[in-house]
C-alpha cells in the first residue's frame, strides 16, 4: 500500500513541495548567522540579568508618589516620585499602578549608576527573556535533519519504477 501511495506522489509534481525544499535549503544556508545572532542575544541577556541581580540585592527605600498615570487600556502606566528635587517616572503594569495613588508610599530601588528607579520584581521578565533565548539557541543548534532521516529515498524509488 505504501509503495502505491509513494508512486502516486512521485507522479505528482507539487510546486509547494519544491518551495518547501528551497526554503529549507535557504534556512540551512543562513543557520550559522541565526545561531550567531541568537548567541549574541543570550550574552546580552546574561549581562543584563547579572546587572539586575546586583540592583535587586540593593535595599529598597520608601518614596512618596507625586503623580499617577494609570491607563485603562493595554499599555504602560507609570507613577512619578521625587528624589533630590528631581521627578522620576517609574513604569509598571496598570494593575500595579492602581495600587499606588497620589500620596501613598512605594518601595523602590534607586540605581545611581544609570540614574533611574525601579520596583523589585524578582527579575521575572529577565528570567523569561533568558529562557526564551536559550531555548531558541538550543533549537537552532540541534541538527534536526539527523533525527528525522527519510526512511525512503525518493530518487531510488524513481529508478525502481523506471523513471
Amino acid at each position: 500500500m505504501f509503495s502505491l501511495v509513494q508512486h502516486v506522489l512521485l507522479k505528482l509534481e507539487l510546486p509547494e513541495l519544491q518551495d518547501l525544499k528551497d526554503k529549507l535549503y535557504e534556512f540551512k544556508k543562513n543557520r550559522i548567522f541565526l545561531i550567531g545572532a541568537v548567541a549574541i542575544g543570550v550574552v546580552y541577556n546574561i549581562y543584563f540579568y547579572r546587572e539586575g541581580v546586583k540592583i535587586e540585592s540593593s535595599v529598597a527605600r520608601s518614596f512618596l508618589v507625586e503623580e499617577q498615570y494609570c491607563r485603562s487600556s493595554k499599555g504602560s502606566s507609570s507613577i512619578n516620585v521625587k528624589y533630590k528635587g528631581k521627578l522620576y517616572s517609574v513604569r509598571m503594569a496598570n494593575e500595579e499602578c492602581l495600587k499606588y495613588p497620589v500620596g501613598s508610599h512605594i518601595e523602590l530601588v534607586y540605581n545611581e549608576k544609570h540614574d533611574f528607579f525601579f520596583k523589585k520584581d524578582g527579575l521575572a521578565k529577565a528570567k523569561l527573556r533568558m529562557f526564551f533565548f536559550l531555548f531558541l539557541l538550543f533549537v537552532l543548534v540541534i541538527p534536526w535533519e539527523r533525527f528525522f532521516k527519510k526512511t525512503h529515498n525518493f530518487s531510488d524509488s524513481r529508478r525502481q519504477y523506471g523513471k
